[in-house]
């Protein structure tokens, strides 16, 4: 007949004990390990997400654009600006026209930075006046408007054939 010590099942039990907590110590700190890589990862997320919001809806909405008439020419534009719906505010003076003006096989191509002389605001909006222009009748106008972080903005328009008045609305 096998006799069991009944002093041996004390030490098995410490034994298992150990094991136990050395498991439970390790789950602990994976888990914290796991819980703080997914933080971190969440907050990079939100971010980017943040980042590529304000690359698309950040811009300009083109409301229209009129035109000073001398000599049945058009000599000024004035573009009327308004922010894009859930556009940030758009710092003017980092903000590019590019402006291309065909006349037949011929185009010429500015490029008007924005600035403090050359803008204004207007009821809401942001009036840009570009001057010095000579732009004939049937001439095709294409106009970009790039902001220095956000997506910019297209518009083309064609001076029209009779030019009345002293301002003639071009879109």
């Amino acid at each position: 007949m096998i006799r069991m010590r009944y002093d041996r099942r004390g030490e098995l039990g410490v034994g298992t004990m150990i094991v136990f907590i050395a498991m439970v110590l390790v789950a602990a700190t994976s888990a914290v390990l796991l819980i703080s890589t997914a933080n971190a990862e969440k907050e990079k997320a939100a971010d980017a997400g943040i980042s590529a919001t304000d690359a698309v809806s950040t811009g300009f909405d083109v409301k229209y654009v009129t035109g000073d008439v001398s000599n049945n020419q058009v000599s000024d534009l004035h573009v009327y600006l308004k922010l894009t719906a859930g556009s940030r505010e758009i710092v003017l003076d980092n903000v590019i026209v590019r402006l291309t003006v065909s006349s037949g096989p011929d185009s010429s191509t500015y490029d008007v930075r924005c600035n403090s002389s050359n803008t204004a605001t207007v009821g809401g909006m942001t009036e840009l006046t570009i001057s010095g222009l000579t732009l004939n009748l049937r001439d095709q106008v294409s106009m970009r408007i790039m902001p220095a972080f956000g997506s910019s903005t297209y518009i083309a328009f064609t001076i029209p054939d009779v030019l009345t008045g002293n301002v003639v609305t071009l879109r």
